[in-house]
């Protein structure tokens, strides 16, 4: 704060401080003619205002833009080190979601318990009543364990490996799927999935 500005508050704080008892008294409010000096400071102050707020602005969208940036770097890395438990008959498994959007609106959903049905001795599905964003991909392979989309609305969830010719959208799979095959059996089966964290 400049020495004219200190000075202009200064003979203002006087001047309000001297005419409150005098009007407050008289039950009016009364307006304190403004002098050349008085006006020379406050145009001085008025100049120097915008300066500082600019500072002051400027100061303040680097530490927001920086945060901003810092969120979807993190966002990013929890979708990609995101696991959840799924769970068959008793047996606890864990999956890890894969990158895809489909997998986050999955992630979104949980937990869920799904009443899937058997499909060639090798997979789980069920027809959802959502529609996933689906990026099918042709992947060749099958692992156990792994957790898929067909088409739009189909969760597939595999446990045996073997080759196809089919395209799915990733939605995660499961890590160790030892006992998988033992644990959906040979029939429908009911299948719990939940958020680990």
């Amino acid at each position: 704060m400049s020495f004219k500005a200190f000075m202009f508050l200064a003979v203002m704080l006087l001047m309000t401080a001297c005419g409150s008892g005098r009007n407050a008294s008289a039950g009016t409010s009364e307006k304190a003619p403004v002098t050349s000096s008085e006006a020379v400071v406050a145009e001085s102050a008025a100049e120097e205002a915008p300066a500082e707020t600019a500072a002051a602005e400027q100061t303040s969208v680097t530490p927001a833009e920086t945060k901003e940036t810092t969120l979807t770097e993190s966002e990013e890395d929890t979708m990609d080190n995101k696991t959840i438990t799924v769970t068959v008959n008793g047996s606890f498994f864990t999956a890890r979601l894969a990158d895809t959007a489909a997998a986050e609106q999955f992630a979104e959903m949980l937990p869920l318990t799904l009443d899937m049905s058997e499909l060639n001795g090798n997979e789980k599905y069920i027809y959802t009543d959502t529609a996933f964003p689906a990026q099918a991909e042709s992947v060749g392979q099958i692992e156990k364990g792994d957790i898929m989309l067909y088409g739009d609305n189909c969760v597939v969830l595999f446990y045996e490996s073997f080759s196809t010719p089919y395209s799915y959208t990733r939605l995660g799979s499961i890590e160790k799927a030892d006992g998988l095959e033992s644990a959906v059996g040979s029939g429908d089966v009911s299948v719990s999935f939940e958020s680990d964290r």
